[in-house]
C-alpha cells in the first residue's frame, strides 16, 4: 500500500503525482489517491501531471499497431491506464473526498 511515511494526517498543502498513475496497476492508484486525501490539509491541493489518452498524439499512436506495441511494450500497466484509470479518474477522486474542479 501507498504510504507517505510519517507524515500527519491533514499536514501537507501540496501532493504532486507527476507521470506517475500510467506506471501503476488501478488497485495502486486507489491507494495512492488515499493516501494523499489523507495527507493533504483541508484545502489542499493535489496536482496531476499525466497522458492523456484522448489527446491526438496518443490517438495517433494507439491507430498505429506497430507504434502502440513498441509504446506498450515499455509501460506494462497502459492498457489499465488508458481504459480503467484515466477514463475513470474523476470519480475516484470525489470518492475520495478530493475537490475536482
Amino acid at each position: 500500500a501507498a504510504r507517505l511515511g510519517d507524515v500527519p494526517d491533514g499536514s501537507v498543502d501540496l501532493v504532486s503525482l507527476c507521470l506517475v498513475l500510467h506506471e501503476l496497476p488501478g488497485s495502486a492508484t486507489d491507494d495512492i489517491l488515499s493516501e494523499a486525501a489523507r495527507a493533504l490539509k483541508p484545502g489542499g491541493h493535489l496536482a496531476i501531471f499525466e497522458m492523456d489518452p484522448a489527446s491526438p498524439g496518443f490517438l495517433r499512436a494507439r491507430s498505429n499497431p506497430w507504434v502502440f506495441a513498441a509504446l506498450r511494450s515499455t509501460e506494462p500497466y497502459l492498457d489499465d491506464y488508458f481504459w480503467d484509470v484515466a477514463p475513470l479518474l474523476r470519480g475516484r477522486l470525489q470518492e475520495r473526498g478530493l475537490e475536482v474542479p
